[in-house]
This record gives structure tokens, sequence and C-alpha cells, in this order.
């Protein structure tokens, strides 16, 4: 009997301790936590936002007008400016390409109306004639002379033949302001001997050709561009477009065509290099490119062509995203 109550006693000792022991290890644990914020923003606009035929010559289209914008002596065939400043220059000394107050240029020197005086034939010219003639010629025989040197011996020529065109070209203009653009008058020098008969300078007309392409239309993503006529062999006409990347990521052009299909062959098309166009936010790029009709047709031209142009602007490549995974290591 007692025997029994210390077996008893000693098994419930051994079950409370190791009981007592498998409290002790569940008390030990880690919570492990991981927190972080995303978002998304961000656009993609990348269009066009200019397109027109920017210039031409030897070609037309609708919108366009040739305008005289000016005109001005300039210096005839082998003429030079030393041998021109020479024939007007004053004896003294002054201001270089002012005018003297008392040398004149004296008899001789005339503007004449080539459309009435054959100039290329200069020698046939009679210095009498001309003098008579009120109407088709003006005589400079009383218009200054202009100095040439001042007084440090300092000389300038370009000084002196500016000088005298721009004046003469001013006494033009008021004397017959209706003829003063037109491309028909010479500076000549006229002699008692034909012989030392010269030209020296004739106006020369200065045009503008305004080229307003109100036909050209575009949108974001593609552009109509005004139908051109080439009038003659070696016309031209350039063609413009602007693209723009408003967006908030950089735009790579991914690939581009221009091309020009026509029916005789006699157009042709030029482009620039566009292998390596990258455009940043905010940044845009303007493509330039011609078509002429070519320089060396003698036949008539007789062509007609389709102008396409395809621009394919993409992000740049994302690298691949990574695998997850899961790994125990020491």
């Amino acid at each position: 009997m007692n025997l029994k109550k210390k077996i008893c006693a000693i098994t419930l000792a051994g079950t409370v301790a190791v009981s007592g022991m498998g409290l002790g290890y569940a008390a030990w644990h880690t919570n492990i936590t991981a927190n972080g914020g995303v978002s998304a923003s961000g656009h993609w606009d990348v269009a066009i936002t200019d397109a027109r035929i920017s210039q031409l010559s030897g070609a037309t289209i609708g919108s366009q007008s040739t305008e005289i914008t000016g005109c001005a002596f300039q210096l005839s065939g082998q003429t030079t400016q030393e041998a021109v400043a020479a024939a007007v220059a004053a004896k003294a000394q002054g201001p270089v390409g002012s005018p003297s107050d008392s040398e004149t240029l004296g008899e001789g020197f005339f503007v004449v109306d080539t459309s009435i005086y054959d100039i290329e034939n200069i020698a046939a010219l009679s210095l009498s004639e001309v003098a008579a003639d009120g109407s088709s010629a003006l005589d400079l025989s009383s218009r200054p002379r202009y100095y040439r040197t001042d007084s440090s011996g300092s000389s300038d020529d370009a000084a002196v033949v500016q000088a005298l065109f721009t004046d003469t070209y001013e006494m033009l203009a008021a004397s017959n302001p209706a003829e003063a653009l037109h491309d028909h008058y010479a500076l000549v020098y006229l002699s008692s001997d034909s012989a030392q008969n010269a030209v020296y300078a004739v106006t020369q007309q200065q045009t503008n050709t305004t080229v307003t392409d109100t036909e050209t239309t575009f949108t974001a993503t593609s552009a109509d561009f005004a139908d051109v006529s080439f009038t003659s062999p070696g016309g031209w006409a350039e063609y413009t477009i602007t693209v723009t990347n408003n967006g908030t990521v950089d735009a790579v052009l991914d690939s581009n065509s221009v091309q020009l299909d026509t029916e005789n062959d006699q157009l042709e098309l030029k482009t620039p290099d566009l292998s390596s166009d990258v455009l940043a936010p905010g940044q845009s790029c303007t493509f330039t490119f011609t078509v002429q009709a070519k320089a060396d047709i003698t036949d008539d031209l007789n062509d007609t062509g389709t102008l396409s142009v395809s621009l394919s602007y993409t992000q740049p490549a994302v690298e691949p995203i990574p695998v997850p995974t899961h790994s125990v290591h020491n």
C-alpha cells in the first residue's frame, strides 16, 4: 500500500514537470510585418503640332504669292569695286564714303532705262543722244563725288560704292517712283570716245515668294498635305512635320517610312536620317523632306505621284519583370 502511493506520487510529479516545459516553449514567437505605398501616374501624349509645305521653287500650290520687296544696284559683269570707286572718288580727303562738298561727278555719268537702251552694246551708245534724253536717262553730272581716302590715309572702296549706289537709287526712286522697283535700270559712264563707255551696275530686283499654306490640314495623328504642281525641271517643294511629346515619358521613334510612288519616275524624294530620334517630355522635333522634279528632264513634265509618311513612336523598353522567389540560406 505504501509502495503504491510512492509510485503514484513519482508519476504525477513527472507529469507536471513535462507539462511545465511545454508551456515555456510556446511563449517564444516573432511577428514580421512589412508595408509600403504604391501609385501609378503618367500619360502618353505624342502628337503632330504642325504640318505644312514650308517653301518651294519651280512649283506651285494654291496659296502662294510673289512680292517685289526691293531693288538695288549691283556691280555689272567684270566691273570691280575698285574700278567704280576710282571713277567716282573725290581728289580731296574726307570721311570715307561721304559725299564731297565741292567735287561733282561731271559729264558722262547716267542712269539709263535698259528697256530703251541696249547696254549689252554699250559702245554704241552716244553721249550726246543720251544727254539729250530727258525721259529715259537721268544725268548724274551734278551729283557729288565721294571721299575715298580720309585724313589718316585709310581708304575703303566698298564704302564708296555702297554710298554711290544708295544715293543713286534713292534719286531714281524719287524721280520716277512708279518704276523704282523694276529691274531695268543701269548706271553707266559714257564718253565722247565710245571705247571708254562702261556699265558700272544694273538694278537687281529683289523678290520674295511667300508660301501661305492654308490647304494642308492635320490632326494629332495624321496630316493631309496640299497638292503641289511642279512647273519646271528641278522644281522642288519642302514638306514639314513637327511632332511634340506632351507626355511624361520619353517617346522613341520605333519605325518610320516616307515614300513617294510615281507613275513616270520624273519626281524624286529626299529624306533625313530618322534612325535615332528620341523625344523627352516637352520636346518637339521638326522633320523636313523634299520632293523634286528631276533636273535632267528634257521631255515634257508629265507625272503624278502619291506621298505617304508613317512615324511610329513608342515608350522606351522596360526591363523584364523578375520572377518572385523564396529561398532558405545560411
